[in-house]
Protein backbone atom coordinates (compact mmCIF):
# COMPACT_ATOMS: atom_id res chain seq x y z
CA UNK A 1 0.00 0.00 0.00
CA UNK A 2 1.51 3.29 -1.08
CA UNK A 3 2.05 6.13 1.36
CA UNK A 4 0.12 9.22 1.21
CA UNK A 5 3.37 11.05 -0.12
CA UNK A 6 3.76 8.58 -2.76
CA UNK A 7 -0.41 9.04 -3.69
CA UNK A 8 0.08 12.50 -3.52
CA UNK A 9 3.12 12.62 -6.74
CA UNK A 10 1.07 10.70 -8.46
CA UNK A 11 -2.06 12.81 -8.40
CA UNK A 12 -0.08 15.71 -8.85
CA UNK A 13 1.79 14.11 -11.81
CA UNK A 14 -1.68 14.74 -13.63
CA UNK A 15 -3.03 17.67 -11.94
CA UNK A 16 -1.56 19.37 -15.15
CA UNK A 17 -2.67 23.54 -15.71
CA UNK A 18 -5.77 23.79 -17.76
CA UNK A 19 -4.81 25.34 -21.27
CA UNK A 20 -5.59 29.09 -21.05
CA UNK A 21 -8.55 30.72 -22.46
CA UNK A 22 -9.82 34.41 -22.96
CA UNK A 23 -11.85 35.55 -19.55
CA UNK A 24 -13.83 38.79 -18.96
CA UNK A 25 -11.57 40.74 -16.22
CA UNK A 26 -14.39 41.18 -13.08
CA UNK A 27 -14.77 40.21 -9.92
CA UNK A 28 -14.98 36.51 -10.49
CA UNK A 29 -11.41 36.51 -11.69
CA UNK A 30 -10.05 36.93 -8.21
CA UNK A 31 -7.72 34.07 -7.82
CA UNK A 32 -7.64 33.12 -11.71
CA UNK A 33 -3.94 32.93 -12.86
CA UNK A 34 -2.87 35.25 -15.44
CA UNK A 35 -1.64 33.32 -18.59
CA UNK A 36 0.07 36.06 -20.66
CA UNK A 37 2.09 39.28 -20.08
CA UNK A 38 0.68 42.58 -19.59
CA UNK A 39 2.76 45.79 -20.50
CA UNK A 40 1.36 48.96 -19.59
CA UNK A 41 -0.23 51.30 -22.81
CA UNK A 42 -0.08 54.73 -21.00
CA UNK A 43 1.95 56.68 -18.90
CA UNK A 44 0.84 56.02 -14.98
CA UNK A 45 -0.26 58.80 -14.14
CA UNK A 46 -0.56 59.94 -17.46
CA UNK A 47 0.03 63.64 -16.66
CA UNK A 48 1.73 65.35 -13.51
CA UNK A 49 -1.33 65.35 -10.94
CA UNK A 50 -2.13 66.70 -7.78
CA UNK A 51 -2.07 64.12 -4.97
CA UNK A 52 -4.28 67.00 -2.63
CA UNK A 53 -7.14 69.26 -2.39
CA UNK A 54 -5.35 72.91 -2.15
CA UNK A 55 -3.26 75.06 -4.63
CA UNK A 56 -0.46 74.45 -7.13
CA UNK A 57 2.13 77.05 -6.80
CA UNK A 58 4.58 78.25 -9.24
CA UNK A 59 8.29 78.27 -7.24
CA UNK A 60 9.18 79.01 -3.97
CA UNK A 61 8.18 83.21 -3.45
CA UNK A 62 4.49 85.31 -4.33
CA UNK A 63 4.58 87.55 -7.09
CA UNK A 64 3.80 90.64 -5.58
CA UNK A 65 4.20 90.95 -1.62
CA UNK A 66 0.22 91.01 -0.96
CA UNK A 67 0.86 87.36 -2.00
CA UNK A 68 0.15 84.66 -4.73
CA UNK A 69 -2.00 85.71 -7.69
CA UNK A 70 -4.47 83.16 -8.38
CA UNK A 71 -5.69 81.50 -11.54
CA UNK A 72 -8.58 79.62 -12.94
CA UNK A 73 -8.94 76.95 -10.62
CA UNK A 74 -8.64 72.72 -12.07
CA UNK A 75 -10.86 69.66 -10.67
CA UNK A 76 -10.23 66.24 -11.85
CA UNK A 77 -10.81 65.88 -15.53
CA UNK A 78 -10.75 69.67 -16.14
CA UNK A 79 -8.92 71.65 -19.21
CA UNK A 80 -5.84 73.21 -17.54
CA UNK A 81 -4.59 76.49 -17.95
CA UNK A 82 -1.13 76.09 -20.43
CA UNK A 83 0.87 77.99 -18.02
CA UNK A 84 0.89 79.05 -14.44
CA UNK A 85 3.36 82.03 -14.28
CA UNK A 86 6.02 81.99 -11.97
CA UNK A 87 4.85 83.23 -8.15
CA UNK A 88 1.30 82.49 -9.09
CA UNK A 89 -1.54 79.89 -7.58
CA UNK A 90 -4.19 77.95 -9.11
CA UNK A 91 -6.72 75.82 -6.64
CA UNK A 92 -6.57 72.01 -7.80
CA UNK A 93 -8.53 68.95 -6.87
CA UNK A 94 -7.12 65.67 -5.71
CA UNK A 95 -6.41 63.90 -9.24
CA UNK A 96 -6.56 67.12 -10.87
CA UNK A 97 -3.86 67.75 -14.16
CA UNK A 98 -1.52 70.70 -12.76
CA UNK A 99 -0.58 73.29 -15.10
CA UNK A 100 2.63 73.76 -16.59
CA UNK A 101 5.22 75.71 -14.23
CA UNK A 102 3.94 74.21 -11.18
CA UNK A 103 6.05 72.99 -8.77
CA UNK A 104 4.38 71.95 -5.92
CA UNK A 105 1.17 71.95 -4.16
CA UNK A 106 -0.23 73.12 -0.75
CA UNK A 107 -2.27 71.59 1.17
CA UNK A 108 -5.79 74.10 1.98
CA UNK A 109 -5.63 73.42 5.58
CA UNK A 110 -2.15 75.44 5.22
CA UNK A 111 -3.55 78.54 3.10
CA UNK A 112 -5.70 81.47 3.54
CA UNK A 113 -6.87 84.61 1.49
CA UNK A 114 -6.33 87.95 1.70
CA UNK A 115 -7.82 91.08 -0.68
CA UNK A 116 -8.31 88.35 -3.15
CA UNK A 117 -4.53 86.79 -2.43
CA UNK A 118 -3.59 83.46 -1.58
CA UNK A 119 -1.22 83.21 1.98
CA UNK A 120 0.82 80.34 2.41
CA UNK A 121 1.73 79.64 5.92
CA UNK A 122 4.70 77.22 4.94
CA UNK A 123 5.44 76.81 1.66
CA UNK A 124 6.47 73.06 1.06
CA UNK A 125 8.80 71.43 -0.78
CA UNK A 126 9.43 71.49 -4.70
CA UNK A 127 7.42 68.26 -5.92
CA UNK A 128 5.53 68.24 -2.72
CA UNK A 129 1.71 66.56 -3.27
CA UNK A 130 2.23 66.05 -6.84
CA UNK A 131 2.96 62.91 -9.06
CA UNK A 132 5.10 63.50 -12.09
CA UNK A 133 3.77 61.87 -15.35
CA UNK A 134 5.08 58.10 -15.29
CA UNK A 135 5.80 58.53 -11.65
CA UNK A 136 3.87 54.88 -11.07
CA UNK A 137 4.68 53.62 -14.53
CA UNK A 138 5.76 54.04 -18.31
CA UNK A 139 4.14 52.93 -21.35
CA UNK A 140 5.32 49.83 -22.37
CA UNK A 141 6.52 48.75 -18.91
CA UNK A 142 6.13 45.04 -17.85
CA UNK A 143 3.12 45.41 -15.65
CA UNK A 144 1.83 42.20 -14.59
CA UNK A 145 3.70 39.00 -15.60
CA UNK A 146 2.36 35.49 -16.86
CA UNK A 147 1.51 33.84 -13.90
CA UNK A 148 0.54 36.49 -11.44
CA UNK A 149 -2.70 36.07 -9.17
CA UNK A 150 -5.48 37.89 -9.96
CA UNK A 151 -7.03 40.31 -6.81
CA UNK A 152 -8.56 43.85 -6.49
CA UNK A 153 -5.04 45.74 -6.96
CA UNK A 154 -4.18 43.33 -10.37
CA UNK A 155 -7.29 43.32 -11.63
CA UNK A 156 -7.60 47.11 -11.36
CA UNK A 157 -4.47 47.46 -12.65
CA UNK A 158 -5.77 45.21 -15.72
CA UNK A 159 -8.68 47.69 -16.04
CA UNK A 160 -5.65 50.81 -15.96
CA UNK A 161 -4.43 48.82 -18.86
CA UNK A 162 -7.03 48.75 -20.90
CA UNK A 163 -7.62 45.09 -20.18
CA UNK A 164 -11.63 43.75 -20.22
CA UNK A 165 -10.87 40.15 -21.40
CA UNK A 166 -7.36 38.47 -21.12
CA UNK A 167 -5.54 35.00 -21.17
CA UNK A 168 -6.74 32.96 -17.75
CA UNK A 169 -6.07 29.72 -16.53
CA UNK A 170 -9.64 28.82 -16.52
CA UNK A 171 -11.23 27.21 -13.22
CA UNK A 172 -11.66 23.35 -13.05
CA UNK A 173 -15.30 22.41 -12.61
CA UNK A 174 -15.71 19.53 -9.90
CA UNK A 175 -18.77 17.32 -10.33
CA UNK A 176 -19.36 15.54 -6.98
CA UNK A 177 -21.11 12.46 -6.02
CA UNK A 178 -22.60 10.87 -2.91
CA UNK A 179 -23.26 6.73 -3.21
CA UNK A 180 -25.09 4.68 -0.81
CA UNK A 181 -29.00 3.29 -0.91
CA UNK A 182 -28.57 4.63 2.76
CA UNK A 183 -28.36 8.71 1.88
CA UNK A 184 -31.45 11.29 1.36
CA UNK A 185 -30.78 15.02 0.79
CA UNK A 186 -30.83 17.39 3.23
CA UNK A 187 -34.36 18.68 2.70
CA UNK A 188 -36.04 15.04 3.29
CA UNK A 189 -36.16 14.07 7.24
CA UNK A 190 -34.36 10.31 7.21
CA UNK A 191 -36.52 7.73 8.55
CA UNK A 192 -35.35 4.30 9.28
CA UNK A 193 -32.04 3.27 8.15
CA UNK A 194 -31.66 6.75 6.35
CA UNK A 195 -29.18 9.70 7.06
CA UNK A 196 -29.09 12.84 5.44
CA UNK A 197 -26.08 13.13 2.23
CA UNK A 198 -23.91 16.03 4.62
CA UNK A 199 -20.65 14.42 2.29
CA UNK A 200 -22.07 15.93 -0.43
CA UNK A 201 -22.48 19.62 0.44
CA UNK A 202 -19.18 19.72 2.50
CA UNK A 203 -17.12 18.88 -0.49
CA UNK A 204 -18.83 20.89 -2.91
CA UNK A 205 -17.81 23.77 0.08
CA UNK A 206 -14.54 22.51 -0.05
CA UNK A 207 -14.27 22.87 -3.73
CA UNK A 208 -15.28 26.37 -3.41
CA UNK A 209 -12.97 27.17 -1.17
CA UNK A 210 -9.92 25.43 -3.55
CA UNK A 211 -11.47 28.81 -5.61
CA UNK A 212 -13.16 25.82 -8.35
CA UNK A 213 -15.97 25.50 -9.53
CA UNK A 214 -18.74 22.93 -7.97
CA UNK A 215 -21.34 21.10 -10.01
CA UNK A 216 -23.36 18.49 -7.64
CA UNK A 217 -24.54 15.60 -9.31
CA UNK A 218 -26.48 14.03 -7.14
CA UNK A 219 -26.84 10.45 -4.90
CA UNK A 220 -26.03 7.37 -6.11
CA UNK A 221 -27.81 4.60 -4.88
CA UNK A 222 -26.35 1.07 -4.30
CA UNK A 223 -27.60 0.57 -7.97
CA UNK A 224 -25.55 0.08 -10.95
CA UNK A 225 -27.43 1.50 -13.74
CA UNK A 226 -27.74 4.71 -11.78
CA UNK A 227 -23.90 4.74 -10.49
CA UNK A 228 -23.37 4.36 -14.26
CA UNK A 229 -25.47 6.98 -15.34
CA UNK A 230 -24.13 9.55 -12.69
CA UNK A 231 -20.82 8.91 -13.18
CA UNK A 232 -20.81 9.06 -17.31
CA UNK A 233 -22.07 12.63 -16.47
CA UNK A 234 -19.51 13.39 -13.90
CA UNK A 235 -16.30 11.73 -16.58
CA UNK A 236 -17.53 14.85 -19.09
CA UNK A 237 -16.13 17.08 -16.16
CA UNK A 238 -12.80 18.63 -15.51
CA UNK A 239 -12.65 16.73 -12.32
CA UNK A 240 -14.53 13.87 -10.24
CA UNK A 241 -15.35 13.09 -6.77
CA UNK A 242 -17.25 10.19 -5.30
CA UNK A 243 -17.93 9.94 -1.93
CA UNK A 244 -18.64 6.41 -0.54
CA UNK A 245 -18.34 3.41 -2.14
CA UNK A 246 -14.62 3.24 -2.88
CA UNK A 247 -13.91 0.33 -0.17
CA UNK A 248 -14.34 -3.31 -0.69
CA UNK A 249 -17.67 -4.74 0.21
CA UNK A 250 -19.84 -6.53 -1.29
CA UNK A 251 -22.16 -3.06 -2.39
CA UNK A 252 -19.16 -1.24 -3.39
CA UNK A 253 -19.17 -0.42 -6.71
CA UNK A 254 -17.55 2.91 -7.79
CA UNK A 255 -13.89 0.76 -8.67
CA UNK A 256 -15.38 -1.57 -11.15
CA UNK A 257 -17.81 0.71 -12.27
CA UNK A 258 -15.17 3.19 -13.72
CA UNK A 259 -12.77 0.60 -14.77
CA UNK A 260 -15.56 -0.82 -17.01
CA UNK A 261 -15.87 2.99 -18.57
CA UNK A 262 -12.43 3.31 -19.05
CA UNK A 263 -10.82 4.84 -16.25
CA UNK A 264 -7.74 4.02 -15.18
CA UNK A 265 -6.98 3.75 -11.58
CA UNK A 266 -3.57 4.59 -10.64
CA UNK A 267 -3.82 4.73 -6.00
CA UNK A 268 -6.36 2.48 -4.30
CA UNK A 269 -5.79 2.50 -0.91
CA UNK A 270 -3.07 4.51 1.31
CA UNK A 271 -1.42 4.38 4.48
CA UNK A 272 -3.18 6.84 6.35
CA UNK A 273 -6.11 6.76 8.73
CA UNK A 274 -8.39 8.13 8.75
CA UNK A 275 -8.83 7.77 4.47
CA UNK A 276 -6.83 4.57 3.72
CA UNK A 277 -9.53 3.73 0.78
CA UNK A 278 -8.55 6.58 -0.92
CA UNK A 279 -8.92 6.01 -4.96
CA UNK A 280 -7.72 8.11 -7.65
CA UNK A 281 -7.86 7.55 -11.60
CA UNK A 282 -7.38 9.53 -14.74
CA UNK A 283 -10.86 9.04 -17.16
CA UNK A 284 -10.65 8.13 -20.82
CA UNK A 285 -10.85 11.97 -21.56
CA UNK A 286 -8.15 13.44 -19.30
CA UNK A 287 -9.98 14.29 -15.94
CA UNK A 288 -9.11 13.35 -13.13
CA UNK A 289 -10.89 10.85 -10.91
CA UNK A 290 -11.03 10.78 -7.29
CA UNK A 291 -13.04 8.19 -4.87
CA UNK A 292 -13.30 9.17 -1.35
CA UNK A 293 -14.71 7.02 1.61
CA UNK A 294 -18.15 7.68 2.95
CA UNK A 295 -17.03 9.04 6.63
CA UNK A 296 -17.00 12.78 6.87
CA UNK A 297 -14.05 12.83 8.86
CA UNK A 298 -11.66 10.63 6.29
CA UNK A 299 -13.11 12.14 3.30
CA UNK A 300 -12.76 15.82 4.05
CA UNK A 301 -9.11 14.68 5.51
CA UNK A 302 -8.26 13.24 1.96
CA UNK A 303 -9.41 16.21 0.22
CA UNK A 304 -7.40 18.64 2.18
CA UNK A 305 -4.27 16.55 1.99
CA UNK A 306 -4.62 15.43 -1.67
CA UNK A 307 -7.44 16.96 -3.88
CA UNK A 308 -7.16 20.83 -2.53
CA UNK A 309 -3.55 20.93 -3.95
CA UNK A 310 -4.14 19.13 -6.88
CA UNK A 311 -7.56 22.08 -7.98
CA UNK A 312 -4.58 24.39 -7.10
CA UNK A 313 -2.09 22.75 -9.34
CA UNK A 314 -4.54 22.25 -12.10
CA UNK A 315 -5.44 25.85 -11.78
CA UNK A 316 -1.93 26.90 -12.53
CA UNK A 317 -0.25 27.22 -9.06
CA UNK A 318 3.25 26.68 -8.81
CA UNK A 319 3.61 25.45 -5.27
CA UNK A 320 0.22 24.45 -4.65
CA UNK A 321 0.46 22.58 -0.80
CA UNK A 322 -0.03 20.97 1.27
CA UNK A 323 1.54 23.65 3.22
CA UNK A 324 2.19 22.22 6.42
CA UNK A 325 2.89 24.47 9.78
CA UNK A 326 4.54 24.26 13.22
CA UNK A 327 2.36 24.24 16.00
CA UNK A 328 2.65 24.23 19.72
CA UNK A 329 0.59 21.55 21.54
CA UNK A 330 -1.40 23.27 24.50
CA UNK A 331 -1.77 20.13 25.80
CA UNK A 332 -0.67 16.22 26.43
CA UNK A 333 -1.79 14.06 24.36
CA UNK A 334 -1.25 10.10 24.05
CA UNK A 335 -1.17 8.41 20.66
CA UNK A 336 -1.44 4.83 19.96
CA UNK A 337 -1.44 4.18 15.65
CA UNK A 338 -1.05 1.83 13.49
CA UNK A 339 -0.34 3.94 10.64
CA UNK A 340 0.00 7.32 9.50
CA UNK A 341 -2.88 9.75 10.76
CA UNK A 342 -4.13 13.17 10.58
CA UNK A 343 -6.58 14.14 13.55
CA UNK A 344 -8.51 17.05 13.37
CA UNK A 345 -7.51 20.04 16.09
CA UNK A 346 -8.68 23.30 17.14
CA UNK A 347 -6.00 26.18 16.17
CA UNK A 348 -5.40 29.59 17.70
CA UNK A 349 -2.61 32.44 17.70
CA UNK A 350 -1.14 33.14 21.02
CA UNK A 351 1.85 35.75 21.16
CA UNK A 352 3.02 34.63 16.93
CA UNK A 353 2.18 30.78 17.89
CA UNK A 354 -0.11 28.35 16.25
CA UNK A 355 -1.28 26.71 19.44
CA UNK A 356 -2.68 23.23 19.00
CA UNK A 357 -5.78 21.36 21.18
CA UNK A 358 -7.03 17.98 20.18
CA UNK A 359 -10.61 17.60 19.89
CA UNK A 360 -10.73 13.87 20.95
CA UNK A 361 -12.09 12.27 18.12
CA UNK A 362 -13.13 8.71 18.28
CA UNK A 363 -14.05 8.03 14.83
CA UNK A 364 -13.95 9.18 11.19
CA UNK A 365 -17.96 9.55 11.82
CA UNK A 366 -17.84 12.38 13.84
CA UNK A 367 -18.95 15.31 11.49
CA UNK A 368 -19.17 17.31 15.23
CA UNK A 369 -15.74 16.96 15.67
CA UNK A 370 -15.11 18.71 12.33
CA UNK A 371 -17.09 21.49 13.33
CA UNK A 372 -14.94 22.90 15.73
CA UNK A 373 -11.54 22.21 14.03
CA UNK A 374 -9.60 24.88 11.61
CA UNK A 375 -6.75 21.93 11.00
CA UNK A 376 -4.88 18.39 10.92
CA UNK A 377 -2.78 17.02 13.58
CA UNK A 378 0.17 14.81 11.91
CA UNK A 379 1.18 11.62 13.66
CA UNK A 380 3.44 8.71 12.84
CA UNK A 381 2.43 5.43 13.45
CA UNK A 382 3.38 4.23 16.65
CA UNK A 383 2.50 4.25 20.77
CA UNK A 384 4.10 7.70 22.25
CA UNK A 385 2.87 10.73 24.44
CA UNK A 386 3.35 14.25 22.55
CA UNK A 387 4.17 16.57 26.24
CA UNK A 388 2.26 20.03 26.28
CA UNK A 389 4.82 22.59 24.28
CA UNK A 390 6.09 20.37 22.39
CA UNK A 391 6.43 21.26 18.40
CA UNK A 392 4.37 19.15 15.94
CA UNK A 393 2.93 19.70 12.25
CA UNK A 394 -0.19 20.61 11.45
CA UNK A 395 -2.28 21.58 8.03
CA UNK A 396 -4.65 24.07 8.13
CA UNK A 397 -6.51 24.31 4.84
CA UNK A 398 -7.24 27.92 4.92
CA UNK A 399 -3.50 28.87 5.48
CA UNK A 400 -2.25 26.73 2.73
CA UNK A 401 -4.62 28.14 0.04
CA UNK A 402 -2.70 31.60 1.33
CA UNK A 403 0.78 30.01 0.80
CA UNK A 404 -0.07 28.77 -2.55
CA UNK A 405 -1.08 32.57 -3.50
CA UNK A 406 1.91 34.40 -1.80
CA UNK A 407 4.38 31.83 -3.56
CA UNK A 408 2.81 32.47 -6.65
CA UNK A 409 3.74 35.88 -6.53
CA UNK A 410 6.36 36.06 -5.25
Amino acid sequence: MMTWQEAFRLVLDHALPLGPEIGPVCSSSEGAILAETILADVDAPPFDKALMDGFALAGDTPAFPEGWPLEQGVFAGDAVPDLLCLGHACPVATGAKIPNGADRVVPFERTGKKNGFLQVVDVPKPESFLARIGADYRAGELLLKRGTVLGPATTGALAAAGKTAVKLIPVPIVGVISTGSELVEPNVKPMGSHIRNSNGPMLLSAIHRAGCLPKYLGIAPDCKDTLKNLILEGLTQTVLILSGGVSVGEKDFVRPMLESLGVKILVHGIKLKPGRPFLFGVNPLGGLVFGLPGNPTSALANFDLLIHPALMAMRGYTNPGPHFQTGIMGESLSVDNNRPTLRPVAVKMDAGAIIVTDLGAKGSFELGVLTRAQGWLELPPGQFSIQKGSEVRILIPDISAIIARLHQNA
